[in-house]
């Protein structure tokens, strides 16, 4: 039995070394735990970070597209008025070369009435030359005929003799 004490008293130190180096060993495993469970949390916070970025660009990007849209649309409506101006803008034209047709249209009449005007006042002229020369002759004759007006056949009391 002593002997037995004399190993278990050489076996003591040993074990209380191993227990010892356990003990740091397990330290060292809590202490990098400990690390791991800090940098666990540091990344998990750095991942809702992250996401939280994530979905408020997700908001600016569908804004974004939500802005496109109404300035796409915006376009649409204006190029929809240009057009409708553009075509106001050709029946305006057309209506003012309609007018403008009209106009020479007119003025040709005018011009042909005028034309036509003339010869009557040449053909008016010629006659009273004629007349004029007819009644001179008459006259000398001594059987001058007095000119009437037509308006002098309808209505006795207005008839003039010269």
């Amino acid at each position: 039995m002593a002997m037995d004490m004399v190993v278990l008293a050489a076996m003591v130190p040993k074990e209380a070394a191993m227990v010892l180096e356990l003990e740091e060993d397990h330290l060292g495993l809590v202490l990098d735990k400990a690390d791991m469970a800090d940098k666990e949390k540091a990344l998990e916070d750095n991942g809702k970070a992250l996401e939280d970025n994530g979905k408020a660009l997700a908001d600016k990007g569908k804004a974004l597209v939500d802005k496109g849209k109404a300035l796409a649309d915006k376009g649409k409506a204006l190029a929809d008025k240009g057009k409708a101006l553009a075509d106001k803008g050709k029946a305006l034209a057309d209506k003012g070369k309609a007018l403008a047709d009209k106009g020479k249209a007119l003025a040709d009449k005018g011009k042909a009435l005028a034309d036509k005007g003339k010869a009557l006042a040449d053909k008016g002229k010629a006659l009273a030359e004629k007349e004029g020369l007819d009644q001179e002759a008459l006259a000398n004759s001594g059987m001058a005929i007095p000119i009437v007006s037509i308006m002098d056949t309808r209505r006795p009391d207005r008839r003039h003799l010269p």
